[in-house]
């Protein structure tokens, strides 16, 4: 039987995914995941245009996503950092004429700054696992001029999409996944928690 959060939200990924992840990765995937973008081996960016100082800004705020790749050295988090972007997200390989990730009708409520409309974007499980998240929304609160507290990315993942990222990456992550019954088993498991349609609907049966 379908169980679904309240007002309709799921947290499918904690539910569902994340129990498979950690058993691949090992229960401090949380961790790993924090010291490898911490260590600037890739990272997610935002640029929002018209963000202030007041927490409680209310107005429109149109932005870009940007995947990051392997920073040179270590990032310090200010803007003295320049990340590199992977060039196969931007819309004409250079940063002049945007990304492929736009938020043109993104907005600010109140200091909560969401995306507006719907859109695929990049997003790395770990060093060489890459999936795109579908029909992604994304917000953050605005809490002070240099923080952007509470993120949430929510979206459809594409069942194969997800699997076909583990497969190419399986041998990587532990020489055990190249046992073809092993990575089945996984395969099998991620199969079985599809709970909602490619185009985000969630209809019954």
């Amino acid at each position: 039987m379908q169980v679904d959060g309240t007002d309709g939200i799921d947290n499918s990924w904690g539910d569902n995914l994340m129990p498979i992840l950690t058993t691949i990765f090992g229960a401090n995937l949380s961790t790993q995941y924090n010291a490898a973008v911490n260590g600037g081996a890739f990272t997610t960016m935002i640029d929002v245009t018209g963000l202030n100082g007041m927490p409680s800004q209310t107005g429109s705020a149109p932005g870009w996503g940007f995947a990051g790749a392997q920073f040179p050295g270590t990032p310090t988090w200010t803007p003295a950092d320049d990340w590199p972007v992977y060039p196969d997200w931007l819309d004409d390989g250079g940063l002049a004429s945007g990304s492929k990730i736009a938020f043109p009708s993104a907005s600010v409520d109140g200091g909560c700054w969401s995306s507006g409309t719907p859109t695929d974007l990049p997003f790395e499980l770990s060093i060489g696992v890459e999936v795109v998240i579908h029909h992604a929304t994304v917000s953050f609160i605005h809490a002070t001029p240099t923080t952007a507290q509470t993120g949430t990315i929510a979206g459809t993942l594409y069942t194969q999409e997800l699997i076909d990222a583990f497969a190419r990456a399986a041998g990587w992550i532990s020489p055990s996944l190249c046992n073809e019954s092993a990575f089945s088993s996984i395969a099998a498991e991620i199969r079985q928690a599809q709970d909602i349609l490619h185009d985000g609907t969630n209809a019954s049966g």
